[in-house]
């Protein structure tokens, strides 16, 4: 297959075989990679390394990384819309999983206006136009890198002071199967951990009396629950906090439940939900006001978090990863789904069980419940400045997209996961989706939880 090394038109694609289109300078690279995500990197060199070392920060990703078994493509359609497609090997048809008309510049255009082309130029702009006219841009994936250098200084992680980094696991939700999944936590993350790095990980922990199941039939009460967190988690636990739900459960106040019907019943949960978070927290942050230590990454997940399978090492991010990066591991293999943002941009839903990223941006994360009710007043059109409502609220999208962007609109505008998503990119954090962890919420019965019966593409 003929294939231009920067361009791509309508008679080629990417793919497994031809995975990347590199600018003629060699500075920027579009990737289709093993997993089907589609990410657009800028290749750094430093001169300080001998000999040179290449590093690649990554400027843009469509989260499409499923890891689903069968065939991942990149096609340019004759309307101008850039698609990023799946077949995997239990379906006969193939399935969208991304579109450039997801981004509210990208729209699909008439065929008379001539053929279109993805290029990706010199300058780091990645933008499609029609091959008879290069200055007017259909869509621009990516603008222009203004700085001229790609040297650059050693590479360095944002651990304190160069030592070893330091992670917190902030576990928050009812206990539920926590002394089944509790050794998953620790052979898979927290000895990887501390192995790789020589550091100890530190657990913090709010959960709560009701849903807890102990094995034996043990008497659930403060005590026992307590008893089997320190049993497992061992000198790792440094906060704990078990409550009745009814002490910290709190009804929704920032809109009047008569005007949020399309919340439904479920706008006190969900402040309930997030104020448990928030609480896990807190027990971290005032560890580390009492001890004098600070944390360089967190990672936030439930007690019935079951790791049964392959779990890929946390990463630590470089100087020249993004800094605005936050990663939320999906549950393995569940479905698609999209949300909008204030940005007009749709992106691919996340997950709200999971999320690991920097002490700075996983503050931002862990301190949602703060901020919640004026969230919900946003996304349902109750939110006013002087009169002016808010361009774009969120919006859930399931089923498939295509060349007009969301092909089935979903009502819910108080969708969890999408609330999460809408708040995270408002706070001007960069939410990308790891879809390899062989993870799922374990219920009491045994079961591994999926949103629906299928493996995969529910």
């Amino acid at each position: 297959m003929a294939q231009s090394r920067s361009n791509l038109t309508v008679e080629n694609f990417l793919n497994e075989t031809h995975a990347e289109l590199v600018s003629p300078n060699g500075r920027f690279v579009l990737r289709l990679e093993p997993s089907g995500n589609l990410r657009y990197l800028e290749i750094l060199q430093s001169d300080k390394l001998l000999p040179t070392h290449l590093f690649e920060k990554s400027l843009f990703s469509t989260s499409t990384g499923d890891a689903w078994p069968g065939k991942h493509i990149v096609t340019l359609q004759s309307n101008g819309i850039l698609q990023v497609r799946v077949k995997t090997t239990f379906l006969s048809d193939w399935k969208t999983t991304w579109t450039s008309s997801l981004l509210p510049q990208c729209k699909k255009l008439s065929t008379t206006h001539g053929f279109p082309v993805l290029s990706v130029a010199d300058s780091g702009l990645l933008a499609i136009y029609f091959q008879h006219d290069r200055i007017e841009h259909l869509c621009v994936l990516h603008p222009e890198i203004i700085y001229q250098s790609n040297t650059v200084p050693a590479q360095m992680t944002t651990s304190s002071k160069g030592k070893s980094p330091r992670l917190a696991m902030v576990i928050a939700g009812f206990f539920r199967s926590n002394t089944i999944a509790c050794q998953s936590h620790v052979e898979k993350l927290i000895k990887k951990w501390q192995q790789m790095h020589g550091v100890s990980v530190d657990v913090f922990i709010f959960t709560y009396v009701q849903e807890a199941h102990l094995p034996n039939n043990k008497v659930v009460n403060n005590e026992t629950i307590l008893a089997e967190l320190n049993k497992c988690y061992k000198d790792n636990l440094k906060g704990v906090r078990i409550r009745n739900v009814n002490e910290i459960e709190e009804a929704f106040s920032g809109v009047d439940a008569s005007h949020v019907t399309q919340c439904g019943g479920k706008l006190n949960r969900l402040q309930s939900q997030l104020k448990t978070v928030y609480l896990a927290g807190q027990l971290m942050r005032n560890y580390m006001l009492i001890e004098g230590i600070t944390y360089d990454y967190v990672l936030r997940l439930r007690p019935d978090t079951n790791f049964w399978g392959t779990i890929p090492d946390l990463p630590v991010f470089g100087t020249f990863d993004n800094e605005a990066r936050i990663l939320l591991p999906h549950p393995y293999r569940e479905h698609y789904y999209w949300c909008s943002h204030h940005d007009g941009r749709i992106r691919t839903g996340v997950t709200d069980q999971m999320a690991y990223g920097t002490l700075t941006n996983m503050q931002i994360y862990l301190n949602m419940y703060v901020g919640f009710s004026d969230f919900v007043r946003i996304v349902t059109g109750q939110y006013t400045d002087g009169g002016k409502q808010t361009k774009h609220n969120t919006m859930a999208c399931e089923g498939t997209v295509g060349d007009n962007g969301c092909d089935r609109p979903n009502a819910d505008r108080c969708a969890i996961e999408c609330l999460v998503s809408y708040y995270l990119v408002l706070w001007g954090l960069d939410p990308e989706i790891s879809w390899t962890w062989q993870q799922n919420v374990l219920r009491t019965n045994g079961a591994h939880s999926k949103d629906c019966g299928r493996p995969y593409n529910c």
